[in-house]
């Protein structure tokens, strides 16, 4: 039931990082994504001390799918628009990726 709160996170994060973006450019942006870092930790330490299956079970699995959600559209931010040709960052980013799921 808390993987549902990972995805609504997931959406909320990559929206909520699309609109620093937009805003405010890709290195202020980055404040963001450390907030939502730093409740995502947060939200971790409290609940591994309370051991019991609460509420914050879902809270903390909303900031983990925020922080995967922004942390993707900030990579993929970076990589569509700061480099020149875009096929080669993304091939090379899909190419470490495959290779470190079969390493790791």
């Amino acid at each position: 039931m808390a993987m549902i709160a990972f995805g609504f996170g997931e959406m909320a994060g990559s929206f909520l990082e699309g609109q620093l973006v937009d805003h405010f450019g890709t290195q202020k942006s980055l404040i963001g994504l450390l907030v939502i870092i730093v409740c995502c930790a947060t939200s971790t330490l409290v609940f591994n001390e309370i051991h019991k299956f609460t509420w914050l079970a879902f809270v903390m699995s909303f900031f983990w799918g925020c922080n995967d959600g922004a942390i993707s559209a900030h990579i993929a931010t970076l990589l569509g628009f700061e480099f020149p040709a875009n096929d080669l960052p993304f091939g090379i980013l899909n190419i470490v990726q495959a290779a470190a799921s079969i390493i790791f």
